[in-house]
């Protein structure tokens, strides 16, 4: 697994998909490999890349990295747990992860930590997954109706576009 460094790839992620969770926010971009109908961002080859960062207002220097240190372990012991039971890693290959550490991360149980990413993980891998079942299709904000007579024009709905207000 290799590791985010660029802000340029920090702000991609960041346009992605989301899990919040108490002491952590996992953000998440899948990487469209070569010939799919989006293009390519970043290195596509089947490597997962995974950033952390952690914000001023979580703490001095110290805190932060702590904070950090604690995410980076639990994110290595969930690697390794999962490579003990035989099974596939739970990040997805061609995917970019970033791990927002949050204040709760520097107090909680180290048990409780681990527990939210991995469920963070299930959430996305799911939205990941539900995403590419359906190219072409973006994800809706929240609050958009998109009504499919929304998209008819205006003159083939019978209506005189000069009437309206």
């Amino acid at each position: 697994m290799e590791r985010l460094r660029k802000r340029s790839d920090f702000l991609r992620v960041a346009r992605g998909h989301k899990q919040v969770r108490r002491a952590l926010v996992l953000q998440a971009w899948h990487r469209q490999p070569e010939g799919q109908d989006e293009p390519a961002n970043g290195p596509v080859s089947g490597i997962t890349r995974l950033g952390f960062t952690v914000t001023r207002k979580v703490g001095n220097a110290v805190v932060r990295n702590r904070v950090r240190r604690r995410l980076r372990e639990a994110v290595r012991l969930l690697e390794k747990s999962s490579a003990a039971a035989g099974q596939s890693s739970q990040f997805r290959p061609d995917t970019d992860y970033v791990v927002v550490g949050r204040l709760a991360a520097l107090t909680m149980p180290f048990a409780e930590i681990q527990h939210d990413l991995a469920r963070a993980l299930d959430k996305i891998s799911v939205q990941i997954r539900n995403r590419q079942s359906k190219p072409g299709k973006k994800p809706e904000k929240p609050g958009e109706d998109h009504s499919p007579i929304d998209k008819i024009p205006l003159k083939e709905q019978g209506i005189n576009p000069n009437d309206v207000a």
